[in-house]
């Protein structure tokens, strides 16, 4: 059957359609007819608008959507095709997760304080660092310079100076 006959055929198929009732896919299927407007990539459904590739938002999903373990809590989580294939082709990522919360615990365990990466580049694990010389400021409070004066001679802002200060009488009560 050329395409001629083809298009006759579907034409009068859908009068028929038409003329009975019925709707025209159906008569089409039972004809072994083409869909006019394509059929659905995941299950082969006829479409029933020009516009989309896939039936059903459940169709598009299955499709598209592939299920990844997370690296961390072993939980099932969806990621697109698309990102799976574009970050095992750039090296970017090969571990995914469920959350930034596993992703964090994941991160701790593998790079953090005491994990076998810093054990196999050599590096020891350093102590809480401040922003500040809380030592230096100690001192300068010690010999009664006032905060606007500490914050002028270390370019800190007064009020993070005050924080300093507090925190530093806080650990002299305690001590």
């Amino acid at each position: 059957m050329n395409a001629m006959e083809k298009a006759s055929l579907c034409n009068y198929s859908d009068f028929l359609a038409t003329i009975f009732g019925r709707d025209k896919m159906e008569v089409r299927k039972k004809l072994g007819l083409p869909y006019p407007y394509g059929a659905c990539l995941n299950c082969g459904e006829p479409l029933k608008r020009t516009n989309p590739a896939f039936c059903s938002r459940e169709c598009h999903q299955e499709y598209a959507w592939i299920k990844v373990e997370c690296e961390e809590c072993g939980k099932l989580q969806d990621y697109y095709a698309h990102q799976i294939i574009w970050a095992r082709k750039r090296g970017k990522q090969n571990h995914f997760f469920c959350s930034k919360e596993c992703q964090g615990k994941w991160f701790a365990r593998e790079y953090g304080i005491g994990s076998q990466y810093q054990k196999d580049r050599g590096i020891k694990p350093i102590g809480r660092q401040r922003k500040h010389d809380y030592q230096l400021i100690g001192m300068l409070v010690d010999l009664k310079y006032s905060d606007a004066e500490i914050s002028k001679l270390l370019n800190i802002p007064s009020g993070s100076i005050y924080s300093i200060r507090k925190r530093l009488m806080a650990e002299l009560v305690k001590a």
